[in-house]
């Protein structure tokens, strides 16, 4: 991610109607974050706690095929480097890259950032929502965490779900 959108800083007390501050969970647990420039030692200090730390992707995906009665499925998990993320300000949802950033605090790794998007059609008729998340680096999930996508026809279903977490460089998912 070589964008100047790569990272996001967490402010307290920032003015609701600044439209450079995003938002993610409820009440107390709330956190609020705009983006930040680094460059430097900061950048290279950064880079170093970054290799620490890496998103994991659980995934599960049903395929059936009503014409030539193939149902199959699967499921895993994938880890994904915080060099395939694109940032949620500019990427875009139809290149497959997983949108967001890096969440700092006080310039030290706090997080990712995750823009995810819902998507569930029938036929012809479709409907998609999408939403900030946020993973911790004290395991909290704020936010959109995990989404889906649900498609059927006549000749077809499919679907897939992903669940999104944080942990250290070699670590187990719980």
């Amino acid at each position: 991610m070589e964008e100047k959108t790569r990272f996001f800083e967490i402010v307290s007390g920032a003015d609701p109607a600044d439209e450079t501050v995003f938002r993610v969970g409820d009440g107390d647990s709330a956190i609020q974050f705009r983006p930040v420039e680094l460059a430097g030692a900061a950048l290279s200090a950064l880079e170093s706690e970054l290799q620490g730390w890496e998103v994991v992707d659980r995934y599960k995906w049903r395929d059936e095929d009503y014409v030539y009665e193939v149902d199959e499925s699967g499921q895993g998990e994938r880890v994904i480097p915080f060099s395939k993320i694109v940032s949620f300000l500019s990427g875009a949802f139809s290149t497959g890259q997983l949108r967001g950033g890096l969440l700092l605090e006080h310039g030290a790794f706090a997080g990712v950032i995750l823009k995810l998007e819902n998507t569930t059609s029938y036929g012809m008729a479709w409907s998609r929502s999408d939403g900030l998340g946020v993973l911790l680096t004290d395991g909290r999930k704020l936010g959109r965490t995990d989404y889906h996508y649900f498609h059927t026809s006549t000749e077809k279903s499919e679907s897939s779900e992903h669940d999104y977490s944080l942990r250290r460089t070699g670590e187990e998912t719980p």
